[in-house]
């Protein structure tokens, strides 16, 4: 099992012995269940409270201790087999009460499921609540303040839900100048400049880096999806930006204004960015390229 954290802290304090002592604790503790339990973690973030890891940590040993040896049942059994109405049986009008009964009855078994997309019909949802997400296998295992969390588009991707995501996570890290986890949204392979010209991964990542530090700050920033055009495992992504800033050396007030195209490919069931041009950040062309 994979676990992830998200929570965030800004300004921490310098560290402290107390906090050098619990984070090789929660170092520890995390390696122990990975070797016990074969669990996967994500890099802890940097500003998430060390208390609060350790408690989190607590908390995922636990879990696990419960589904060691836990038996698999589906979503219906777990629920105890409830009958739901068939879709065709109900009106536009009985959905969304309809929608709540399953929900309710989830979430009292601490089951929740999130749908990101606007545009899923209450058909379609309640479809695959009372169908698709009845046949799913979960651990038979009960533990208050656990959840098991299903999310529809896991099961019925939005293409352009997560293009677009991908451009909302690649501006969120530019305007807060926080150049970590970059790798993660650009390609290995494949990748070109502006100009059509191959570039490698790590050398566009160098290229953001430095653009990023020779910014202070940004003062201003907005962005806007304009089109996105998707053609099988292939899509452009045209977003309207404008941002100002600070320069790091003179601190004189930079700007600019315009269209910022992402071209993305999907591999793996994962969109990557491939190519892009970037309202004031210009590309320096590489002396040599593979």
């Amino acid at each position: 099992m994979k676990h992830d954290h998200r929570s965030k802290r800004s300004d921490r304090e310098p560290q402290s012995n107390h906090d050098k002592l619990q984070r090789a604790l929660n170092d520890s503790k995390r390696q122990r269940i990975a070797e016990r339990f074969g669990a996967k973690f994500s890099p802890p973030h940097p500003d998430m409270p060390l208390d609060v890891e350790a408690e989190w940590l607590d908390n995922i040993e636990r879990f696990e201790e419960a589904a060691l040896g836990a038996e698999h049942v589906r979503v219906r059994e777990f629920l105890g087999n409830p009958v739901f109405s068939d879709v065709k049986d109900l009106s536009p009008e009985q959905l969304p009460q309809e929608i709540e009964v399953v929900t309710a009855l989830l979430e009292e078994n601490n089951i929740r499921v999130d749908c990101l997309s606007d545009d899923v019909s209450d058909a379609d949802f309640y479809k695959f609540l009372t169908t698709e997400l009845m046949d799913q296998e979960i651990e038979d295992v009960r533990l208050e303040g656990f959840t098991a969390c299903f999310i529809y588009e896991e099961f019925h991707p939005n293409n352009r839900m997560d293009i677009e995501e991908l451009s909302r996570d690649f501006f969120w890290r530019l305007f807060r100048r926080d150049s970590r986890f970059i790798d993660f949204l650009f390609a290995k392979k494949g990748m070109r400049d502006p100009d059509g010209r191959p570039i490698t991964q790590d050398a566009a990542i160098e290229q953001m880096k430095q653009w990023i530090n020779s910014i202070a700050v940004f003062t201003t920033h907005t962005t806007a999806v304009r089109q996105c055009d998707i053609n099988g495992d292939s899509a452009v992504l045209t977003v309207d930006t404008s941002w100002t800033g600070l320069d790091a050396t003179s601190l004189a007030e930079r700007s600019a204004s315009g269209e910022s195209i992402f071209k993305v490919q999907r591999l793996n069931g994962h969109w990557w960015i491939v190519q892009m041009t970037i309202a004031g950040f210009e590309w320096r062309e590489q002396k040599s390229s593979k």
